[in-house]
């Protein structure tokens, strides 16, 4: 969120104050509130807020089954945070352009918009494999593990266009880019100045669903490529994983990096 009020001048209050009119929540009281002031932008006076809010409950829950098992909670961050901390090329200028990774997990799904050099949008999509496998698995009426199987083998390969199991993934396909067309859409009418989305990185297991990345680059006219989550590693040692599995290790590695950094560092966007 941004304030004309300069970041010297901020109270823990003021900031309060503005979180209200954007997360929906009855009383703060409820809720681990925390922000911090991001870098200002060229031609932009206003001092830039990053928040993150979460129930109390839910962290609790969190935190005591951790502690439970003799383990030390550092920090609880947003999701995205982390996946554009290891999908997002390190100490790069992304002048004039935004990025968008798309995380394709096996039970839920996200788009993440990188502009600016901070996450500014970040939005759930209705698509997973767990989806889709269910989905061949009820109008193919075969088990479930043989849905897995055909995903698996045959995903989005033009050379099964004739099967009823790649109309059914080809159809989900659509909708998928549907929703990501109207995130992105709403991501340009509703934050000020945007950059265009140059590049769609994806993560996740789903993103290795065979010929996906050609289907959305055409579709989205924006290139979409798995992305490479070890880049930001810095390590000469081989990674004895294949980079397929790793693209399911995005947030995990994400959350490494920033506790091979300095996990307590605050003010650590990505």
């Amino acid at each position: 969120i941004e304030t004309e009020t300069a970041p010297d001048n901020l109270l823990p209050e003021d900031i309060i104050n503005l979180a209200r009119k954007h997360i929906p929540y009855d009383n703060e009281e409820d809720y681990y509130i925390e922000w911090q002031i991001m870098p200002s932008q060229e031609n932009n006076h206003k001092t830039r807020i990053l928040i993150g809010a979460i129930e109390k409950k839910i962290a609790n829950i969190y935190t005591y089954l951790l502690e439970s098992v003799g383990l030390g909670v550092i920090a609880l961050e947003i999701e995205a945070l982390a996946i554009a901390r290891s999908m997002v090329t390190a100490q790069k200028e992304y002048k004039g352009e935004a990025r968008a990774i798309l995380d394709l997990g096996a039970t839920r799904s996200s788009l993440i918009v990188y502009d600016n050099d901070i996450v500014q949008f970040s939005t759930s999509i209705p698509f997973s494999g767990e989806i889709i496998t269910t989905a061949l698995s009820q109008e193919l009426h075969i088990s479930y593990e043989e849905a897995e199987k055909i995903k698996i083998s045959q995903g989005l390969n033009y050379k099964n266009r004739s099967s009823r199991a790649w109309n059914i993934m080809s159809k989900m396909t659509d909708d998928l880019i549907t929703y990501i067309k109207n995130a992105i859409n709403f991501y340009y009418l509703h934050f000020p100045d945007t950059n265009n989305i140059t590049h769609i990185t994806m993560c996740g297991g789903g993103a290795n669903l065979a010929n996906l990345p050609k289907i959305l680059s055409k579709q989205l006219n924006i290139e979409a490529l798995p992305g490479h989550p070890w880049k930001n590693l810095n390590n000469k040692k081989p990674i004895k994983m294949s980079t397929a599995e790793s693209l399911g290790y995005s947030a995990a590695i994400g959350l490494a990096l920033r506790a091979a950094d300095n996990p307590f560092f605050t003010h650590d966007a990505i």
